[in-house]
C-alpha cells in the first residue's frame, strides 16, 4: 500500500524550528508507472495535513491502484479477505465502510484514536424500561445490549450502503464482478 504520512522533525536551517515532512507517493513516469517516494517541509502542522490530505486525494483519484504490482496492498487485502472468511455475507467493501463510519476525530497509529470526553446518552423512561427488560430477557448486561443494537445498525447500514453503490454502477447487476473494473 502507498504510504502517505507525516513526522515531526527538526529544522537545521531555521534556528533548530520544528517543522513536519510530509511523505507521499507519486508516479515516475520515466520508469513507466513505478511509484517514487516524495517528501515536502512544513512548519505549520496544519498546512502539512491539508497537504497530504490533497496528496492521497490526488492519488485515488488518479487511475486504478494495480493490486498485483503493491506487494505491501495485495497481502492486506488477502489478510483481511481471511478475517472476513468466516462471517456470512461480508465483503471487504461494507467493512471498510463501516471501519469508516467508527472513525475518530483523530486517528493515531497502532490502531489507538482519541476517545469522546463524553459517552453518555439521554433516554426517555420508557425506552430505558424497555431495554432493561430485553436484557434481562436475553441474559446479557444493558451495555451489552445497546452496543449490539447500535453495532448491528450501522453493519446494515454499511452493507446496504455497498448494495447501493454496486447496483448504481452502469450496466452491472448486484452479482456478476469483473476484476477490471473493481478497482
Amino acid at each position: 500500500m502507498k504510504r502517505f504520512y507525516i513526522t515531526a522533525i527538526r529544522n537545521a536551517g531555521k534556528a533548530g524550528r520544528a517543522g513536519w515532512m510530509v511523505d507521499y507517493a507519486v508516479r515516475d513516469p520515466e520508469r513507466k508507472g513505478r511509484w517514487k517516494r516524495r517528501q515536502n517541509m512544513f512548519l505549520d502542522r496544519e498546512r502539512a495535513e491539508d497537504f497530504l490530505e490533497e496528496a492521497r486525494r490526488e492519488f485515488l483519484n488518479s487511475g486504478r491502484i494495480d493490486l498485483a504490482k503493491d506487494r505491501l496492498f495485495h497481502c492486506d487485502v488477502l489478510r483481511a479477505a481471511k478475517i472476513l472468511s468466516d462471517v456470512p455475507g461480508a465483503t471487504m467493501e461494507a467493512a471498510a465502510a463501516l471501519l469508516k463510519e467508527c472513525r475518530s476525530s483523530r486517528e493515531r497509529r497502532g490502531g489507538k484514536f482519541e476517545e469522546p470526553k463524553s459517552r453518555q446518552v439521554e433516554l426517555s423512561p420508557r425506552s430505558y424500561l424497555g431495554l432493561v427488560h430485553e436484557a434481562r430477557q436475553s441474559g446479557m448486561s444493558l451495555s451489552d445490549l445497546v452496543n449490539g443494537i447500535v453495532w448491528g445498525h450501522l453493519e446494515e447500514r454499511s452493507r446496504r450502503g455497498s448494495e447501493q453503490r454496486r447496483l448504481r454502477s452502469p450496466g452491472r447487476s448486484g452479482n456478476d464482478i469483473d476484476a477490471t473494473t473493481c478497482f
